[in-house]
């Protein structure tokens, strides 16, 4: 975690974004605290919308759901996320 020059914690801002799925109505919101996680993102994103609550069941993420950090896959629900990282969670996307 990051401190200030006065040893306090600094705040991490992330940018969220969600299929409509996922997310009422789709969109983007921002996510700002100490010490961000994959995890306490959705977990806050979850509060008021439940498909996002949905993603994760035992401390992973679920089958079927797909988080992505800067473009890059990840499966760990314990990821750290640094200040201005961008999240985006979907649905997997599959077909022929």
């Amino acid at each position: 975690m990051e401190t200030s020059t006065s040893g306090e914690a600094m705040l991490v801002k992330v940018r969220v974004r969600a299929t409509a799925f996922l997310l009422e109505c789709g969109g983007e919101r921002e996510v700002v605290g100490e010490e961000l996680t994959v995890a306490s993102v959705i977990e806050r994103l979850g509060a008021t919308s439940p498909g996002i609550q949905r993603m994760v069941d035992k401390g992973r993420i679920r089958d079927g759901y797909c988080v992505f950090v800067n473009g890059r896959l990840v499966r760990d629900v314990e990821t750290r996320l640094d200040d201005g990282d961008q999240v985006l969670l979907s649905v997997e996307v599959s077909g022929g």
